[in-house]
């Protein structure tokens, strides 16, 4: 039996993902949804940009505040979305990271594992955040970002785990 559920507009959802408010979560286009995510959209919307990846046991809570994610952006396994963050397109977020209410992540950035974005903090354009030695650390990413971090969406493709057209 196939575990999971196509949309007409080619979103993918894993069976396991529990999902509160479905009438206020978009999905632009493409995107995939694994196993065991948690999407909490019953008091404000959830909007997610075309060719997205959200790797299993994420959490997304819109329960305060609408929580954005961008086009061409991938949320690690076992992370989590607080209420109001806003997330720009081609962003890399990595597994076990914590991002807080209302912080904002600009355009191609990347957000090393186990990093927690506190509250209301701004992540600037091409920046790579990690931590070092319990504090956090921001590095300017080189402007070809963009093309690796879509090139690295087609490498899931590849694998068997499709993310949507990516080649353009």
């Amino acid at each position: 039996m196939d575990q999971w559920v196509e949309t007409s507009s080619k979103n993918r959802l894993h069976k396991t993902c529990k999902i509160k408010g479905l009438k206020q979560i978009s999905l632009a286009g493409r995107c995939t949804i694994c196993e065991h995510c948690h999407l909490n959209a019953q008091l404000n919307s959830i909007k997610v940009g075309k060719n997205s990846f959200l790797e299993p046991f994420v959490t997304v809570d819109s329960s305060k505040a609408e929580v954005k994610l961008g086009s061409y952006t991938r949320i690690g396994s076992k992370s989590t979305i607080g209420s109001g963050a806003a997330i720009g397109s081609r962003v890399d977020v990595g597994s076990g990271c914590i991002l807080e209410p209302g912080c904002v992540i600009r355009d191609c950035c990347v957000i090393e594992d186990h990093v927690r974005i506190p509250a209301n903090y701004l992540v600037p354009p091409f920046t790579r955040v990690t931590i070092e030695s319990g504090t956090l650390k921001e590095y300017e990413l080189p402007p070809s970002y963009r093309q690796i971090n879509e090139d690295k969406l087609c490498i899931l493709e590849a694998v068997g785990v499709r993310v949507g057209n990516n080649r353009n």
